[in-house]
């Protein structure tokens, strides 16, 4: 074998994050579309590996919810290819980031026994903003399209804010660098 075929070897596995939600058709997914927005505005649209699973996924629905769908292009958010499916009991170890929607699926997730509370990777999605702390999105499904709009918000907010940290502080699984990551240093969000 050359050295081009066997040049997957030597890439860099990219980090891993999953949206999860309750049901998989409204904030999950809306969270994914708007991560790989932010990413492919800034010129790096495979720095992240982006997916989205829902804890207590609904046979026989679409992916998206359609008013979620209006909301994001009214936003520019460019409706990609979200495939809803069940969170697997290998997402827990191949994950690097499992950012939560709400306290409830918070609860789901480490009451499967993985995680404790200390464990970074783990966490609500609303955790990252520093100026607006929320206690957790809520679920936009039974509002009209205004609750889209405002969950809208959160995640865009909560997304730049997991970005920022991430540029800083990055966190792949065990090992968490302390340290300014130059080779994304000019990623503008």
């Amino acid at each position: 074998m050359g050295v081009r075929a066997m040049s997957w070897l030597w890439r860099p596995r990219r980090p891993r994050i999953l949206m999860v939600g309750r049901y998989g058709r409204c904030r999950a997914p809306m969270a994914e579309l708007i991560l790989r927005h932010k990413l492919a505005e800034a010129g790096t649209p495979r720095l992240l590996q982006v997916q989205s699973a829902a804890t207590h996924l609904l046979p026989a629905r679409p992916a998206l919810d359609p008013r979620a769908a209006r909301v994001l292009a009214r936003q520019g958010v460019i409706d990609g290819p979200v495939k809803p499916r069940q969170l697997r009991p290998r997402d827990l170890e191949d994950q690097d980031w499992l950012l939560a929607m709400d306290r409830k699926t918070l609860e789901h997730l480490r009451g499967l026994g993985a995680f404790t509370g200390l464990d970074s990777r783990v966490r609500l999605i609303t955790d990252y903003p520093l100026r607006y702390r929320w206690e957790e999105v809520p679920d936009p499904y039974f509002s009209n399209e205004e609750g889209f709009v405002r969950v809208y918000g959160m995640l865009e907010r909560s997304v730049e804010a997991f970005l920022m940290d991430f540029l800083v502080c990055p966190r792949w699984g065990d090992d968490a660098v302390r340290e300014p990551r130059r080779r994304y240093g000019r990623l503008r969000l």
